[in-house]
């Protein structure tokens, strides 16, 4: 099962805008709760985002 993302918000640091997108890839069980989640995002984005680039 794949769950994609966006966060959206401000950077506690600099203040600056987030707009960050991801996804995570969940297994789950026969009874579909999640078993494991493996997540992803773009930390590069995310940071120059942060710095306001």
């Amino acid at each position: 099962m794949i769950f994609v993302w966006t966060f959206t918000g401000h950077d506690t640091t600099s203040g600056n805008s987030l707009n960050i997108r991801g996804w995570e890839e969940w297994e789950v069980g026969e009874d579909l709760k999640v078993v494991s989640s493996k997540g992803w995002f773009d930390a590069e984005v995310y940071a120059l985002q942060a710095a306001g680039q």
